[in-house]
């Protein structure tokens, strides 16, 4: 029979990642300084055009969130294979957001840190990344974002069962919306979850002003 004590135990160890039934994933934002004069950059990527998943666009590097490890862990390992960097090479500021997706995902940012040598001794994977490019924070700050706010609408299934729960086919399922950022940066255009994994990360360090 299970005992309380072996719950209490179960929860001293458990890191919650989000919930079961969904798809986790973790990225890495990186930030290096180039000494070019223009201060903190954010490292961006381009998906391969090939890939079975949106290839071409632009994004962080990251994946997917394998058993037995932590959201950090993810996202540091799959910066390593994208990128060539070490775990150990990557200084973790900590998290910037988390984002739950419509598509039943969960996404991990954390904001980590490389050095200039660091960034020069990459190693790009070409199965994964056709290019990279730095855009200053400071760039960044001062781009006009555009921010579209698509519906979302709760469709329950067909054969979901009405006579069980309160107000029965009365019930008002509610409706939401999404943000869709999208905005022009040094001629690159940055939008969806990565737009809004960058916007959360200048508001956070507006707030820290």
């Amino acid at each position: 029979m299970l005992e309380l004590e072996t719950i209490r135990e179960t929860f001293e160890n458990h890191t919650p990642i989000g919930e079961s039934w969904t798809h986790h994933y973790a990225v890495i934002l990186p930030l290096v300084d180039l000494d070019d004069g223009k201060g903190p950059q954010i490292l961006y990527e381009v998906r391969a055009k090939d890939l079975d998943r949106q290839p071409g666009e632009i994004c962080f590097p990251g994946g997917q969130i394998e058993d037995g490890e932590t959201p950090l862990q993810a996202a540091l390992r799959e910066t390593c294979e994208e990128l060539g960097i070490c775990p150990e090479d990557i200084e973790t500021a900590g998290e910037v957001i988390t984002i739950g997706t419509r598509a039943g995902s969960q996404i991990h940012c954390f904001a980590g840190i490389i050095s200039a040598e660091t960034f020069a001794g990459m190693e790009v994977s070409a199965a994964e990344v056709a290019e990279v490019f730095t855009v200053p924070v400071e760039d960044l700050m001062k781009a006009d974002w555009e921010v579209y706010w698509n519906d979302l609408e709760e469709v329950p299934a067909e054969d979901f069962p009405y006579d069980r729960v309160t107000s029965g086919e009365a019930y008002k399922w509610k409706k939401g919306r999404a943000p869709v950022p999208v905005f022009d940066v040094n001629g690159w255009i940055i939008w969806g979850l990565t737009g809004r994994m960058t916007r959360e990360f200048l508001e956070v360090i507006k707030w820290e002003e």
